[in-house]
């Protein structure tokens, strides 16, 4: 496929916008106008071998479901997936099973001298790679579907490099909020669904 990686965006003859997403193997392509769509799918079926297009009900993990005007973005298999990834971390770090109805406490940001002395201590080595890829994995869900646990990656972002027993138990918090909250949509739309989105290769 010679179409680079990217979201790309033009104006139909009728000056209806035609997007075409491409991630990867995924492309995909989306307008208001259904004859301008129409011409673009057969242009691009001319220059690529490729399987007949239908309409969207999954990108980069997410899930749509369209309801009139509004439409419902899930991540429920991404957040299921580190779910299982990361049991033992919810078994360690959240004893009780304690049902998270926030993504990160208001006590999140705290110096290592305002902490108890079980929670200043920095992660082993093995421990710090489990704490980036909990944080991977968060981030990706955050970007895509989840803003309301935008924050609280920000804040443990922040101590990738050297995470303390803390920073692990806040980002056992975030991971238990999105599995508490897995069926918790975004929600785009209104009397225009027309989303614009920059992303690199890379997400």
């Amino acid at each position: 496929c010679d179409v680079a990686r990217g979201v790309y965006t033009k104006m139909s003859e009728t000056g209806e916008v035609l997007r075409a997403y491409r991630h990867s193997d995924d492309l995909r392509l989306s307008s208001n106008d259904s004859k301008g769509l129409k011409l673009e799918e057969s242009a691009l079926h001319g220059r690529v071998r490729m399987a007949a297009f239908t309409a969207c009900t999954r990108f980069l993990g997410c899930t749509f479901e369209y309801l009139g005007n509004i439409v419902l973005v899930r991540q429920t298999e991404k957040i299921a997936e580190m779910r299982d990834k990361f049991k033992g971390l919810h078994a360690k770090y959240n004893k009780n099973n304690r049902v998270r109805t926030c993504a990160v406490p208001i006590s999140a940001i705290r110096l290592t001298e305002e902490l108890h002395s079980d929670l200043d201590v920095l992660l082993d080595k093995s421990g710090i790679e489990e704490y980036q890829s909990l944080i991977g994995c968060i981030s990706w869900i955050a970007s895509s579907s989840r803003p309301d646990v935008k924050f609280g990656y920000f804040l443990l972002a922040t101590r990738m490099v050297s995470p303390r027993e803390w920073d692990m138990k806040l980002a056992v918090q975030v991971m238990d909020y999105l599995v508490g909250t897995i069926e918790t949509p975004l929600v785009l739309g209104g009397s225009v669904v027309a989303p614009e989105v920059y992303a690199d290769a890379s997400f």
